[in-house]
């Protein structure tokens, strides 16, 4: 809304309201963008390799400037942990959603189900991480000292 002062609008008041605006959707534009940028990495990731995907091609096929992957997650690898650590806590998020079932046995059986699904779902991706982790020691690092933050 745009305020008065007697019947002329201020002009200050317009800017402050727009620059208001810009701000929120410049948010859901980042936001957007890196949505973009991570699921197409993903995808390059689990059908390429790693060595084969380059950031050009991932800004290219998100439609969005290369640039930008440097500036959101640092450079090719920290962005492809960034994928990583998505994956995982996809994983984790589907486990939180389940119910708890009585039955133990039914609870550990859905468990597995879950977990099975997410990987197989991810299969291609979850090997190149695992082969990553295994020629890269940054990668392994990256990847264990998460596992061990998040023991209880």
């Amino acid at each position: 809304q745009t305020e008065t002062h007697g019947s002329i609008k201020s002009p200050e008041c317009d800017v402050a309201n727009k620059r208001t605006g810009d701000s929120n959707t410049r948010r859901e534009s980042r936001d957007q963008t890196m949505e973009r940028l991570l699921e197409t990495g993903l995808r390059l990731f689990s059908q390429k390799g790693f060595d084969a995907v380059s950031t050009k091609m991932i800004g290219i096929k998100a439609d969005v400037n290369e640039a930008l992957i440097f500036r959101y997650f640092g450079d090719k690898l920290k962005f492809f942990a960034s994928i990583v650590r998505r994956c995982i806590e996809s994983a984790e998020q589907e486990l939180v959603d389940a119910p708890i079932l009585e039955d133990l046995e039914e609870d550990i059986c859905q468990h597995l189900t879950i977990c099975y699904q997410h990987d197989l779902k991810h299969k291609q991706f979850i090997r190149l991480a695992i082969q990553r982790s295994l020629v890269d020691a940054e990668m392994r690092e990256n990847l264990h000292l998460r596992a061990r933050r998040d023991r209880p």
